[in-house]
């Protein structure tokens, strides 16, 4: 099979060969081109994949790493894993992302701690496992050492990357201030870059968290410098974070008009934004868009709507092993229960959802869930 020239490849096929030329191993790029671009170049579609995501991709790509990793170049494997990681992200194998990282950082030889590889390697675990396994201290700690090196290596773009990864992270355990912190950070970071897609992205971070805050007038703001349309970077692109920002921010910008008195423009722009969402083929970005369009339904009262998202989204979480947010659908289906009039039954499902998400330190829909419980028993 031919590969296709640079400028016929897809973004994931040239950040991987980007990674692979900083890595200073020679052979690498070779490895990376017979194997990773022939791979992408013959991905198999959406409605291929198994039940949790994977596809001829996972198998070709776990064979050719599996092969170096056992043999004598496991440092060749390594690095191959860390090129290989646009892939994993882009084609959604969260699951197998956090294998292949853990066992290349397993792997990974003294004389490459601190360099470029680790970095890579810590932050694509901390952002796969966070979506898979829950929101675990290891998929923090994962992430603070690839902040850690990208600071060493003074790498903004990276630094800015990582921090909006940081900022979900504390996002989802509940720790607002210090996802607040991040936001302000990563403001910081993409005002010395200048680009401006990445000061976007730091808008996107900053709405979210003031929205959580209940800071109204400056969510919006935020929320709708990040909506704004630009021209493509050249060095970032919208899924810098893991997941789209300005999808994420629109849809935060719904739940912001909501809250200031603005119902059916909220119902609008939550309609559109997961129309949008559902064309990215990429079940995170897809998965954060429904449950923040769910709630702007459940407020509107509109329980039909917010049942057939929520039917949207169990199936996302289920067919790609994102734990944390089965049991979020979980939950909000026991909420639909009391909303209905069968509050013993809810009240149930609401009490072992809130049971998981503990244990997955995944804290964000606590005080909804609780509302609900409280509401079931009156």
């Amino acid at each position: 099979m031919a590969i296709a020239p640079p400028e016929k490849q897809s973004g994931s096929v040239r950040a991987a060969k980007h990674t692979a030329s900083k890595t200073q191993m020679p052979s690498l790029a070779l490895v990376v081109d017979w194997q990773i671009v022939v791979i992408a170049s013959s991905r198999v579609g959406s409605d291929d994949r198994s039940a949790n995501g994977s596809g001829g991709i996972d198998k070709r790509m776990q064979r050719a790493m599996l092969g170096l990793l056992q043999g004598d170049n496991t440092g060749l494997g390594v690095a191959l894993a860390a090129a290989s990681v646009s892939l994993f992200l882009e084609s959604s194998l969260l699951t197998e992302c956090t294998r292949w990282m853990e066992r290349s950082l397993t792997n990974l030889d003294e004389t490459a701690r601190g360099s470029r590889l680790e970095m890579e390697l810590q932050s694509a675990l901390g952002l796969s496992s966070m979506f898979t396994r829950g929101n675990s201290e290891q998929a923090g700690h994962a992430l603070e050492r690839s902040l850690e090196l990208a600071a060493n290596l003074r790498d903004l773009h990276n630094q800015l990357r990582i921090l909006g990864r940081l900022h979900i992270f504390h996002e989802r355990i509940g720790e607002f201030r210090a996802a607040l912190e991040y936001a302000e950070r990563g403001e910081s970071v993409a005002a010395r870059i200048g680009d401006p897609v990445g000061i976007a992205e730091a808008h996107s971070a900053l709405g979210i968290s003031r929205h959580l805050e209940g800071e109204c007038a400056s969510a919006r703001f935020h929320l709708e410098a990040a909506s704004a349309e630009l021209p493509a970077s050249t060095r970032i692109d919208t899924f810098h974070f893991g997941f789209d920002y300005r999808n994420r921010a629109r849809i935060a910008l719904a739940r912001a008009l909501w809250l200031e008195g603005l119902p059916e423009q909220a119902v609008t722009v939550a309609r559109e934004i997961v129309a949008e969402a559902e064309g990215f083929n990429h079940p995170v970005t897809l998965c954060i868009a429904l449950i923040w369009a769910v709630s702007v339904f459940l407020w509107n009262g509109d329980l039909n709507c917010a049942e057939e998202h929520i039917d949207k989204f169990i199936d996302q979480a289920d067919r790609y092993s994102l734990a944390p947010y089965q049991a979020v659908g979980r939950g909000v289906k026991g909420e639909l229960l009391v909303r209905r009039g069968k509050p013993d039954i809810g009240i149930a499902q609401l009490h072992g959802a809130l049971k998981t998400l503990h244990e997955l330190r995944y804290e964000l829909l606590t005080t909804s869930f609780m509302t609900a419980i409280a509401e079931g028993f009156l």
